[in-house]
């Protein structure tokens, strides 16, 4: 219970600050399934996810899932923090993660016992590597991504500067892809849906930025599944 009372004051505290805050739908099959709304804010290395249906059946379920990431550094996560709401699954989840002893310590309100692994001192979750690609806007590079306590290598490519018309008016971007691979050699335990489905060595990332650093656009691609993010409003 403190937790998700911790949880709900720290959304509050994102809300209230001057950071900026980027709104996408969903598509799957043709349909808006889910709403994504991202804030972040530079000044206090926080940001915030929140993925909420918009209809739910059998191919895509019911979620309504937070994630709280405070950085420091280059996007570089401390905390980590999941507030898992789909379908029966429903948990809280933090990870805390010390870079000087290269190890990672994650709690579940469903567990008593914590689980400690050994980390890369580089190490990032999805979102803050995806906010840190964003920033940046460099060349790609090989990354490292913690999946839910197992290391996942991501190969990004810099395709190259596109047009992209959308909703919010045409965009100068600069497309780039992310492809995984699973080091560890095992299956990563399952935690949350979006990280789940999108770490997975036959996903393929594709993402537009524009000029100022916002993802305009996302495409997933996993075998013969497509998903879609794209900007429907951005906030300064």
């Amino acid at each position: 219970m403190k937790r998700l009372t911790l949880i709900a004051l720290m959304v509050a505290i994102v809300v209230s600050l001057a950071g900026y805050r980027t709104v996408y739908n969903v598509r799957f099959m043709g349909l808006n399934v889910a709403r994504i709304t991202i804030d972040h804010d530079k000044q206090y290395r926080i940001i915030l996810a929140e993925i909420k249906s918009l209809l739910a059946d059998q191919l895509f379920p019911s979620l309504d899932n937070t994630y709280l990431i405070h950085y420091e550094g280059l996007y570089l996560p401390r905390t980590y923090t999941r507030q898992i709401n789909q379908d029966s699954v429903k948990d809280v989840v933090v990870t805390n993660y010390d870079r000087t002893s290269r190890i990672a310590t994650q709690t579940r309100k469903s567990e008593r016992e914590a689980s400690v692994y050994p980390i890369r001192s580089d190490i990032r979750d999805y979102f803050s590597l995806f906010t840190y690609l964003c920033e940046t806007r460099g060349d790609g590079g090989t990354y490292y991504i913690d999946g839910n306590s197992t290391l996942w290598q991501t190969s990004v490519k810099r395709i190259g500067d596109e047009q992209l018309k959308t909703k919010t008016g045409t965009h100068q971007t600069v497309r780039y892809e992310m492809r995984f691979t699973n080091l560890s050699g095992i299956k990563p335990p399952y935690v949350d849906m979006v990280t789940f489905n999108t770490l997975n060595e036959s996903s393929a990332v594709n993402f537009w930025v524009d000029s100022q650093g916002i993802p305009v656009r996302a495409h997933v691609k996993r075998n013969l599944l497509h998903m879609t993010w794209e900007m429907v409003s951005h906030t300064p």
